[in-house]
């Protein structure tokens, strides 16, 4: 249930259900504001889909929404080969069900060296039931990433190997 936005500057979701997996890209911003996000297993795969799946835009912002996971994580948040910086904002979000072992509540993927990426989480619940935690960065990651939990940075990681070396110098 992908769908795209195209030539659009601000696209928002307002107290949406989706019960299927959604996937935005092209559209500039994105707000999910008080929506639900069902996660369903997907008859074609042995795992399900993500509940939101976000891809090619420059700002997303989850506002007041609830994530009820089925085996995968919550929030793809990948980049297809972009340049510049792309933005996730989550805020008075709650993350429940269950997420197999090697998923957390917000996967990110950036596999550009051309990309950047911030995601800035404040005041979420994460249930029990993801048993990895809130966020992960994909180990296949190329990219930089920066991820501000409440305020406080937790990552940050250079976006190749040589800069990495250096910044662990």
């Amino acid at each position: 249930t992908a769908f795209a936005v195209w030539d659009a500057k601000e696209v928002s979701y307002l107290n949406c259900t989706f019960n299927r997996s959604v996937g935005t890209i092209h559209a500039a911003t994105h707000n999910f504001i008080g929506c639900t996000f069902n996660g369903v297993e997907n008859p074609d795969n042995s795992k399900s889909e993500y509940p939101l799946y976000i891809c090619d835009g420059k700002n997303y912002n989850v506002t007041d929404c609830v994530f009820n996971c089925t085996n995968r994580g919550a929030i793809l948040f990948y980049n297809d080969g972009g340049t510049g910086v792309d933005t996730l904002n989550i805020s008075n979000t709650k993350f429940f069900g269950d997420i197999i072992a090697d998923k957390a509540a917000v996967e990110i993927h950036n596999n550009s060296n051309d990309q950047v990426y911030n995601v800035n989480i404040k005041d979420v619940i994460v249930g029990d039931g993801i048993i990895n935690g809130l966020y992960r960065i994909k180990p296949a990651n190329v990219g930089e990433v920066n991820v501000n939990v409440d305020g406080k940075t937790d990552v940050a990681t250079a976006s190749n190997a040589n800069e990495l070396t250096r910044a662990i110098s």
